[in-house]
């Protein structure tokens, strides 16, 4: 990982994440343990977002997230253990 990106192994993050407009970058395994890590652009705003998701204030539309979590479910399944 570089300083552009910002990687998370949580699913509920990760969709949060991709309903606020984040782009997802790639998603890899983990080498250290048995999970898949998803990356994203450092974009503008990323840490505002981050501080709203850890102090339980974010607010995404409820089937935007359903959706995202479902995406990003798909990646992890469709690529099996091969990076993306």
């Amino acid at each position: 990982m570089n300083k552009t990106e910002y990687s998370t192994s949580s699913l509920p993050l990760a969709g949060f994440l991709l309903c606020c407009g984040v782009p997802l970058v790639a998603v890899h395994k983990d080498k250290h343990k048995n999970n898949k890590v998803f990356v994203f652009e450092r974009t503008d705003g990323l840490d505002d977002l981050l501080e709203l998701y850890f102090k339980k204030m974010g607010r995404v539309e409820p089937e935007s997230f359903f959706f995202a979590i479902k995406s990003l479910k798909a990646r992890l399944y469709d690529f099996g253990d091969g990076d993306d």
